[in-house]
């Protein structure tokens, strides 16, 4: 166990920055005796703030694993059908409905368009709003990515992957962060995948091997085209910018559609262990969203620009203002660009705000290109 937790602490070092807004269906090993992948380490991957030599400290023994699964057994016995109808009704409301859900509009004579403000899972205190802006923007709030059991889903499901079939046992479905559409996660021996509700396209692909320590055979320039291989199966490679890291275990490649020097959500990373010289992870975020067509490119590019502009920073401003009564700086500590229900085009930006010398707030503010312009 203890080498898996090495092993997925070096990917999430491996990725960095990446892995803040990919899925989150890795968790779902944690309560999986065979494969005794940890929680710690997924939590990482969805919020980018679980640091390595945390995951490896939380090396816990298979008591820790039987009491989760015996809380998520109580949990789901003391769960009502009726309240699972409803949790149901509520996920297909939130997509349905999600385009309408930017409520706050701020206009200052220069930038015209939506911008919301909401945090994640940093409390506001001295200075701030005490979370008054923290529900802006509700579709990708805690609650509404919170994972549920699908009353529809299928129990079992099959996919092909690298040219092998697995079949995974359903275990939740949850609403993806920075998209507009959900995922069903299975589990399979020693791994998971997760596929989109409506359409059964992969979204992840993880398989933990049990390899040894050492230096593997297989480099990273030699593994490439192996990795190329399974991406040409999936997306067009000559629309995405290659990036290349490696670690103890694997050799990683991240494939990103880029605008205006901002990484999007429609990326790709491919793990190839530099043991067995298979591909062991395909973790994607919202594929094809700009690269399907020439057009959508063409659109990105022109919203990219608009979100970038100097009347979009200072329209950024202007909501750090609204929601502290004064701070010492800010500082924007990550960018990507995603497209909503509806379409548009939007910038989501991770802020560092410097209240005082001890304190400091992280916020995410979203800011959304009007699709028409109101004086």
């Amino acid at each position: 166990m203890k080498t898996t937790n090495r092993r997925i602490a070096a990917l999430i070092l491996a990725l960095g920055t990446a892995l803040m807004f990919v899925p989150s269906c890795m968790d779902a090993a944690e309560e999986d005796k065979t494969s005794g992948t940890e929680n710690a380490a997924i939590e990482a991957s969805t919020t980018g703030e679980t640091s390595a030599a945390e995951i490896t400290e939380n090396d816990e023994t298979d008591e820790t694993d039987d009491a989760a699964e015996t809380t998520e057994t109580a949990e789901t016995t003391e769960t009502t059908e009726t309240t699972e109808t409803t949790e149901t009704a509520e996920a297909s409301e939130i997509v349905e409905t999600a385009e309408t859900e930017i409520t706050a509009t701020f206009t200052n004579g220069v930038y015209s368009g939506d911008i919301a403000a909401f945090e994640l899972g940093i409390a506001f205190d001295d200075g701030g709003d005490n979370g008054v802006h923290s529900s802006d923007y509700s579709l990708w709030s805690d609650e509404n990515t919170s994972r549920y059991k699908r009353e529809n889903a299928d129990e079992t499901y099959s996919i092909t992957f690298d040219g092998v079939e697995y079949t995974g046992t359903y275990y939740y479905t949850e609403l993806l962060r920075y998209t507009a559409f959900e995922i069903d996660c299975y589990r399979i021996d020693s791994g998971w995948f997760s596929v989109k509700t409506n359409s059964g396209e992969l979204v992840e692909f993880l398989l933990v091997a049990n390899e040894g320590s050492g230096t593997g055979a297989y480099t990273l320039e030699g593994s490439q085209s192996t990795a190329e291989a399974l991406a040409s199966q999936y997306f067009d490679t000559t629309a995405y910018e290659l990036e290349t890291s490696e670690d103890e275990y694997w050799n990683v490649y991240c494939y990103t559609v880029y605008a205006c020097g901002i990484a999007t959500r429609d990326t790709v990373n491919i793990c190839v262990s530099k043991y067995t010289g298979k591909v062991e992870i395909f973790s994607s975020a919202d594929l094809g969203a700009f690269s399907s067509d020439t057009a959508s490119m063409a659109s990105l590019t022109d919203s990219a620009s608009a979100l970038t502009s100097e009347n979009a920073t200072l329209a950024l401003e202007a909501k750090l203002d609204a929601i502290y009564d004064e701070y010492e700086s800010y500082e924007i500590t990550y960018q990507t660009l995603a497209k909503l229900p509806s379409g548009n085009v939007c910038l989501i930006s991770n802020v560092s705000v410097k209240i005082k010398e001890w304190d400091e707030h992280m916020v995410v503010i979203l800011l959304c290109e009007a699709s028409s312009v109101t004086e």
